[in-house]
């Protein structure tokens, strides 16, 4: 049993002496690859500066009437086309801004429905142009920004009869 021991005693060494000759083996300019590099840190995207912009498009919807005079429904649609103008400014990841659009509307229907004086001669409604302000207060998360806004619309819509 004393000699099985030391047979594999000195097997155990001369595999433990063996191991680090492996290494003039290799081949003449070999080296370990290099660590991968670290990853980049976070940096927040810059949302300062004046902004413009154009808008196209097609609008829709519903148009309910009840007066003294008359009541009524119809269903406008039609193009749009305007413009965006805004800015905004950074402090921090923090981000604050002003905005406001404005565009011509081609928005109209007509409908010969309804009681009073819309009855039998018709009634129509057209909305010529419509505005929006607004202002705005976000977050940046790198090039991700999340915000609120909160602001007010305007309009030219007018309703007439045609007799």
């Amino acid at each position: 049993m004393k000699r099985l021991i030391s047979i594999l005693g000195a097997g155990l060494l001369a595999a433990g002496i063996a191991i680090p000759s492996f290494a003039a083996d290799m081949p003449k300019g070999y080296y370990a690859p290099p660590p991968p590099p670290a990853a980049e840190p976070l940096r927040l995207a810059n949302w300062t500066g004046f902004y413009v912009g154009l808008n196209a498009g097609y609008g829709w919807g519903q148009s309910d009437w009840n007066s003294s005079v008359t009541t009524g429904s119809t269903s406008p649609g039609g193009g749009l086309f305007g413009g965006t103008i805004g800015f905004n400014g950074q402090s921090g990841a923090f981000v604050f801004g002003v905005e406001g659009d404005v565009a011509g509307s081609w928005m109209r229907d007509s409908s010969s429905t309804g009681t009073g004086i819309c009855a039998g001669t018709g009634c129509s409604i057209q909305t010529s142009w419509f505005a929006t302000a607004r202002g705005r207060l976000g977050y940046s998360f790198g090039r991700a920004l999340l915000y609120v806004t909160a602001g007010g619309a305007f309009g030219d819509v007018q309703m007439s009869t045609a007799g």
